[in-house]
């Protein structure tokens, strides 16, 4: 599937996803009583307990480098807060600085880092229970009677998955009786000396977690790679695999202590949310980059990158932002929306509103990180004409704002504006309020046509692999599904309510009607449907994408007793699919034609309006 396709099925299922970072003061990135920001307060306590823990460690905050690009952590994140604290409908004047997007990069890693910490307070007090167990449990296995076993290899038997980890292959019990006696005797050694209390101090807290989000910024596909390459997340990652430990068959093959035995595995089922699965990872999108962070990013005038500031002003940070600020000191639009097109419990554009929601749960329902480029609203181009979509859509609303109706343009012809926008809007209205209600019909009908059509792909094939005769369609067979056997039909709807079951089951259905059902997205809708035009709906109307789904809805003319006869389908389960179909109304006449149903809003010349923005 092409991305703009990708993009356009997306947004079908979608949801509003919030993140919150818990802090609630006139900035919330610093610090109320003394306007520091939080990054740099805990940075300044981290760098305290790595001195006190590792005093051969001791840095100064303010001297960091962690990306190693040759300026200091401590000046990107003083600026990074600057641009956290400002309102996002100011636009940077000349390059890609979105204040939106990198406040909600910020938020994807914050949330990474809340949730990382709670895990955290959960998981410090088993570990630390878990150390002596650890160490005793090492000591046991050392015993002279097992010498022979120790030496032998990890076998797949030692795990519940039945599978050693791809990080312990090739490893012996001696490893893993090693492995736990270092970790649990570096827990109880570091909790005599007061390291972990000192750790916790400094770790546990809003600034910190602000610090590692800021960090997580840096992230690339290199340095990810360096890190997961180290010595130590290497640690960890074996640590994790543990968890799938077979505890009852280690007793038995090491003559481990039962009452050991019995507390480690309670202490593992306490760490249900502790597995493998629980590291996040840069691929699947679970923190991200922060572009503007880096040296070589735009942020004064053409030419003026962030790294040459900083050789100008040095790590002056007051200096620069000084500098800087009136880059960002632009309204996006000069003045408030009307109230048509103002959300009314934010006064935000009501575009925006539901472009974000509906990016946000892309990013939360796109799993396999296939589409990540609609996953940040303030990126979006689906047209492809070089215009971010938000500053379209909020030209249109600036348009449609005008109450003064005699106004004249001499580009613009502002009654065609008004005329398209109406048509888009009502065009969005009613298609999205027709696919709500079917789609409730459909979850509910999807089970029982999984059954039905599974029992038609298991038929003699005799039946199955007949081409599909007329009847079946109380008439003519569709032009889609001439030459088409009764399997092939079985399949397209077995797959079809197959996925319709699945995301029922995950939750993205629920997702998609909460983030569908309101007012921002069906203006949303019309405010996409207005940057349309011949060539992109040409595009789609060509697309194999497009062409399954008028295969789709070619079969509300199934004759569904034709196929009850057939293939002697339960008489219970064929009524119960067509009381669902008669209760639907998408059909053929429900999608939308270009120039009919919904029209370009073209306020003028392509070349012209594209010069001006």
């Amino acid at each position: 599937m092409s991305d703009r396709l990708k993009a356009l099925s997306v947004l079908a299922s979608v949801a509003i996803l919030g993140l919150c970072s818990g802090m609630a003061n006139a900035c919330p990135y610093k610090d109320s009583v003394t306007g520091e920001p939080l990054i740099a307060i805990g940075g300044e306590a981290v760098a305290d307990a790595i001195g006190i823990i590792d005093p051969p460690s001791a840095s100064n905050y303010t001297n960091w480098d962690v990306n190693e690009d040759g300026i200091k952590d401590a000046v990107q994140f003083a600026l990074l807060t600057e641009l956290l604290c400002l309102d996002p409908s100011l636009v940077h004047e000349y390059d890609a600085i979105l204040l939106q997007q990198v406040q909600d990069q910020f938020e994807t890693n914050l949330a990474l880092m809340q949730n990382l910490r709670a895990q955290a307070n959960d998981t410090l007090p088993l570990a630390m229970a878990a150390a002596p167990l650890a160490v005793a449990v090492s000591n046991q296995m050392k015993a002279p009677a097992n010498a022979a076993a120790l030496a032998g290899p990890i076998e797949a038997a030692a795990f519940t998955t039945a599978t050693v980890p791809a990080n312990w292959a090739g490893s012996t019990y001696a490893d893993l009786a090693n492995f736990l006696f270092k970790s649990g005797d570096g827990v109880i050694y570091h909790d005599a000396e007061g390291n972990i209390g000192t750790a916790v101090a400094a770790a546990d807290n809003d600034a910190a977690a602000c610090l590692a989000a800021a960090g997580l910024g840096f992230a690339t596909p290199s340095n990810v790679a360096d890190i997961m390459a180290n010595i130590w997340y290497k640690r960890v990652e074996r640590g994790v695999a543990l968890k799938n430990l077979d505890w009852d068959y280690l007793a038995s093959k090491f003559a481990l202590d039962a009452n050991d035995v019995a507390d480690i595995q309670g202490l593992v089922a306490d760490q249900a949310a502790i597995g493998p699965d629980a590291i996040p990872t840069f691929d699947a999108g679970d923190f991200v980059a922060i572009p503007a962070l880096n040296a070589d990013f735009q942020w004064g005038a053409p030419g003026e990158t962030l790294g040459s500031l900083i050789t100008t002003y040095g790590g002056d940070v007051a200096a620069i932002w000084e500098y800087v600020l009136p880059y960002f000191e632009q309204p996006l639009f000069p003045a408030d929306y009307c109230d048509a097109f103002s959300d009314p419990s934010s006064d935000e554009l009501i575009f925006n509103v539901g472009g974000k929601a509906v990016a946000d749960a892309i990013a939360l329902i796109d799993t396999g990180n296939e589409v990540p480029q609609y996953h940040d609203y303030y990126s979006w181009d689906l047209n492809e004409d070089g215009i971010a979509d938000h500053v379209q859509f909020g030209l249109l609303a600036k348009l449609l704002c005008i109450d003064n109706l005699c106004l004249e343009h001499p580009y613009l012809d502002l009654d065609a504006v008004r005329a398209a926008w109406e048509l888009n809007l009502g065009t969005a209205d009613a298609g999205l309020s027709e696919v709500l209600q079917d789609v409730a019909v459909a979850r509910a009908a999807a089970q029982t046509v999984v059954d039905v059509t599974n029992a038609i792909k298991l038929a003699d094939p005799s039946l199955r692999d007949v081409v599909i005769e007329a009847g079946t369609f109380g008439g003519a067979v569709p032009a889609e599904w001439a030459g088409k056997t009764y399997g092939d039909l079985a399949n397209f709807l077995y797959d079809t309510a197959r996925e319709v079951v699945k995301q029922d089951g995950n939750g993205n259905i629920d997702t998609a009607l909460a983030a569908l059902d309101n007012t921002a997205a069906k203006m949303l809708g019309g405010a996409v449907a207005s940057i349309a035009d011949q060539e992109h709906v040409d595009w789609i109307l060509n697309n194999i994408w497009y062409a399954r789904l008028i295969k789709g809805l070619k079969l509300r003319d199934l004759n569904w007793a034709d196929l009850q006869a057939r293939f002697s389908l339960d008489s219970v389960a064929v009524t119960a699919i067509v009381d669902a179909v008669n209760a639907t109304t998408t059909s053929l006449d429900s999608v939308p034609e270009f120039g009919v149903d919904f029209e370009y809003d073209y306020w003028e010349s392509e070349s012209t309006r594209g010069a001006k923005l």
